[in-house]
């Protein structure tokens, strides 16, 4: 079986377990529906955790995620795949992550977008804090995709750079 994305998890029949759908995991080598959570136990286990922040209306994303999947199809490793619109993330996450990739919040705004106008976010300064707050609060602003290994997190643009954290 090939790792997850909303097609598989929808044909393996999770959405009718009454499991919320995002996010999940899926391990190619044992074949089972790994709860969120679980992370923890799996790199106990010695098996390798990929998470991918994704939306998949956009390329870019779309693009890292399948390069995401040919490495977990190679490896056998275990990706979980967050959507994050729909599951933004926690503020000590998003911090987390950002710490990860040595970045502040202001790096991976979207000032393209409209909510960021709407906002009136342009020339604001804001807190460190207050800027996790804004992205948690308003996930479309978040660059997307944000893909990390655990230890270190990346913003993967152009999608190929995500090859840096696949070992």
């Amino acid at each position: 079986m090939k790792p997850v994305h909303e097609k598989d998890f929808q044909e393996n029949g999770a959405e009718d377990s009454g499991r919320d759908p995002v996010p999940f995991l899926h391990s190619k080598n044992d074949n089972e529906w790994i709860e969120p959570g679980q992370a923890d136990s799996l790199e106990k286990e010695g098996r390798f955790l990929i998470t991918i922040y994704h939306n998949s209306n956009c390329s870019k994303s779309r693009g890292a995620l399948d390069l995401v999947k040919s490495w977990s199809e190679a490896s056998g490793q275990t990706v979980e795949i967050i959507h994050y619109l729909e599951t933004p993330p926690k503020e000590s996450e998003l911090d987390a992550l950002l710490k990860k990739m040595n970045q502040e919040p202001e790096s991976i705004v979207r000032t393209g977008e409209d909510r960021y106008e709407e906002l009136g976010l342009e020339g604001k300064k804001l807190s460190r804090s207050e800027w996790i707050k804004t992205l948690c609060e308003n996930p479309i602003l978040i660059e997307r995709p944000i893909v990390s290994d655990g230890v270190r997190a990346l913003v993967a643009r152009p999608p190929e750079k995500v090859k840096e954290l696949l070992r």
